[in-house]
């Protein structure tokens, strides 16, 4: 990855995001920003406001204002060493602008890739996913990270040999609002992130290929069925 920067990660649950995240940081030595672990980690600092955490959404997601101290904070004082994966990011427009501010105030490029599949495909992705508690201990008993399960026994991790399980919302009414939401924000998302590079991955992916991300990462590692969105003027 020659160019540093931000690199969004977005897409409906279970599309892969956390895989792919894993890909880059392994292979090319991105660095993985996930808000979920880090909000989990500051909330539980002692010189922390309790009310900065305070939300009354339904699947118990940060509000935006929230979101903007976090990555304020957690992405504020980046060098410019290496390109940072900003996983299952934006969730909102607001959040989309502030990772666009953030990168104009450091002097780096934002580039936003949303991971595409259909509802039926991501379905049966969460349907078959398990985690290990194991190798992912604490944030409230509610691990998220995909685990491999072992050859010899489906049932237990590869890494550990503890027991794997389903993650929490998976196959509930919790996870079908989580793909309910990302469908009605992901229009806007995509309005707004237009002036700048969006990449998609379809599930299926067509025969050819683009070069758009080849200055981030090597053209054998660039997403194989990428497409750029069209470039619009930037809202105001």
């Amino acid at each position: 990855m020659a160019v540093p920067g931000f690199v969004a990660l977005t897409g409906p649950p279970a599309v892969g995001k956390t895989t792919l995240a894993a890909k880059l940081a392994a292979v090319h030595g991105a660095q993985v920003f996930r808000l979920r672990e880090f909000a989990h980690d500051v909330r539980h600092r002692i010189d922390v406001d309790p009310a900065l955490f305070a939300t009354e959404d339904p699947l118990g997601w940060l509000p935006d204002r929230t979101v903007r101290v976090l990555l304020d904070s957690a992405l504020g004082g980046r060098g410019r060493n290496g390109v940072t994966v900003l996983e299952n990011l934006p969730g909102t427009i607001i959040q989309l602008r502030t990772i666009s501010e953030i990168g104009r105030r450091l002097g780096l490029p934002v580039v936003v890739i949303e991971l595409t599949a259909s509802d039926a495909i991501v379905i049966g992705r969460s349907l078959a996913r398990r985690v290990c508690p194991a190798c992912e201990p604490d944030l409230d008993a509610d691990p998220h990270r995909p685990a491999r399960a072992a050859a010899a026994d489906s049932s237990t991790c590869a890494t550990c040999g503890n027991p794997l399980r389903r993650r929490r919302c998976d196959g509930t009414a919790r996870y079908e609002l989580k793909l309910r939401r990302f469908r009605s924000r992901i229009p806007g998302i995509r309005r707004e992130a237009a002036p700048s590079t969006c990449l998609t991955r379809p599930s299926t992916p067509p025969p050819a290929r683009t070069t758009a991300c080849d200055e981030w990462w090597p053209r054998s590692a660039a997403p194989r069925s990428s497409r750029a969105c069209p470039p619009t003027s930037h809202p105001p």
